[in-house]
């Protein structure tokens, strides 16, 4: 009896030893520290499809919103930990864009139905506006866009917003184009129209002169059997030029102007069809229009 305690401690010593020893081992190696931490996904994805957007608010940048392509609007106010759905009662389970006003976070915008052409896309019934950060949101129109690509809110203005509209999918017409806003989504003005196959998929601003902005067209179709796309309406890029008048347009007269109906003009109004004379900076700092064959000329100079 006495011999066999003996080995049963020598044998818990030497087990003892080989633990503290390894332990030792792997409190040096970093790698082994976490061996055991695995990225894991924080949602809404999980369940909920393709990610669209994000929009953080200002100020509270644990705090933000997640679009999704086929499940609605999440929110979150700890840094992803625990998402919230926020659009489930609403019209569409598709959203293609959410912004924060910039001025107020109280207000939220979003554009419903995703801006993607395959033939599991989801559609959607136009633009929602939240004026109490996100508690309810009220349908502000252009429910015949279907698929939105972007919302600009000007930074000077809340009331002014801007949107991308790249219209139904399936069928041509609709709320297809760049629209406008003065009055928070009262009222909307089709700014720019190119055809009614062509929608607006995507506008910019120019940080620092709000009145510039890009935006570039796409063309396209869907039928059971195929996608038609790129047609002669895509892959334009349009300069806005807001209230500048013809001093712009004198300094881009070597692009001339679009032909009707690639062009809505005003007072206000005008666009200048870019395509063959702007090209994207290929260490992708922005848009460029070459002045000549030998030099650039930025588009944020």
């Amino acid at each position: 009896m006495k011999k066999f305690i003996a080995i049963l401690l020598s044998t818990t010593l030497l087990t003892t030893q080989a633990l503290a020893q390894d332990k030792d081992k792997k409190d040096d190696d970093p790698a082994a520290i976490y061996a055991g931490i695995e990225f894991r996904a924080i949602g809404p994805a999980v369940t909920s499809g393709r990610i669209t957007d994000f929009a953080m608010i200002p100020g509270s940048p644990h705090k933000f919103y997640a679009a999704t392509a086929s499940g609605g609007l999440w929110y979150t106010a700890n840094n992803g930990q625990i998402w919230s759905p926020v659009f489930d009662s609403y019209g569409s389970y598709s959203i293609g864009d959410v912004e924060v006003d910039p001025n107020d976070a109280a207000i939220v915008w979003v554009g419903t139905g995703e801006n993607n052409s395959q033939r599991s896309v989801g559609y959607g019934d136009g633009i929602y506006k939240s004026i109490d950060g996100g508690k309810s949101f009220q349908n502000v129109g252009l429910k015949d866009s279907q698929h939105i690509g972007k919302i600009i809110i000007d930074p000077r203005d809340s009331n002014i917003v801007y949107v991308a509209a790249q219209g139904p999918l399936w069928n041509e017409g609709g709320d297809r184009g760049l629209y406008k806003t003065t009055d928070g989504g009262e009222t909307w003005q089709k700014i720019l129209e190119i055809d009614e196959h062509t929608g607006v998929n995507e506008v910019i601003q120019n940080p620092d002169h709000p009145d510039l902005m890009l935006a570039t067209s796409y063309q396209r179709r869907r039928h059971v059997w195929v996608l038609i796309n790129g047609g002669p309406g895509s892959a334009s890029v349009w300069l806005h030029l807001g209230m500048l008048g013809p001093r712009r347009v004198e300094m881009l007269d070597d692009g001339g102007m679009p032909a009707p109906p690639y062009r809505l003009v005003d007072n206000e109004h005008t666009w200048l069809d870019l395509t063959d004379i702007v090209f994207i900076d290929p260490v992708g700092t922005g848009f460029s229009r070459p002045a000549s064959p030998e030099k650039g000329e930025a588009f944020w100079g």
